[in-house]
């Protein structure tokens, strides 16, 4: 069988404990060259991590299908508060 595929993610701890109560379920990223790049494969699963586990740290570890992305405008801190066309990557069961 050939290997899963997996987008790995890291993200703030406040966010990941967004994503881990179900509270959040899209991850935003700034439309860039590179999450052109990284968004346009077909991936398997998507791991959410808080910063950057060993794969030892499984609890720092969220697992996701992968359900692709959409684009969205959104207005958030992270990106200055004022609104941005950014990928809403989907975190489903």
């Amino acid at each position: 069988a050939r290997m899963s595929k997996i987008l790995r993610i890291s993200v703030k701890k406040e966010y990941f404990e967004q994503i881990k109560l179900g509270l959040k379920k899209e991850e935003y990223r700034e439309i860039k060259p590179y999450w052109d790049k990284r968004l346009n494969k077909d991936y398997d699963e998507i791991w959410i991590m808080l910063g950057y586990p060993s794969s030892q740290e499984k609890e720092k570890i969220l697992k996701f299908k992968w359900k692709g992305y959409t684009k969205k405008i959104i207005t958030h801190k992270e990106f200055g508060n004022i609104p941005i066309e950014v990928y809403a990557i989907k975190l489903g069961e």
